[in-house]
């Protein structure tokens, strides 16, 4: 693929997601078509699955990138 898959997904009209239309809100599809944010470099061990709270907004940095995650995000 020549693009992220995030810049396909957006790319792709609203009707095509007729299926995912019929089950979310319009407030609620808009959030299934966005690009998620997750910790990958946090998650290094099993263990942190079964935490029951986010991690911090600092542990959310990214090394591939090398950023922190934005409030707006967080």
């Amino acid at each position: 693929m020549s693009s992220s898959l995030d810049k396909l997904v957006s790319n792709v009209p609203t009707e095509a997601f007729k299926y995912t239309c019929n089950r979310f809100k319009q407030e609620q599809f808009e959030l299934m078509k966005q690009k998620g944010v997750y910790p990958y470099d946090y998650m290094d061990t099993f263990d942190k699955f079964n935490k029951t709270e986010l991690p911090t907004k600092e542990e959310f940095f990214s090394i591939l990138s090398n950023e922190h995650i934005t409030d707006e995000d967080y």
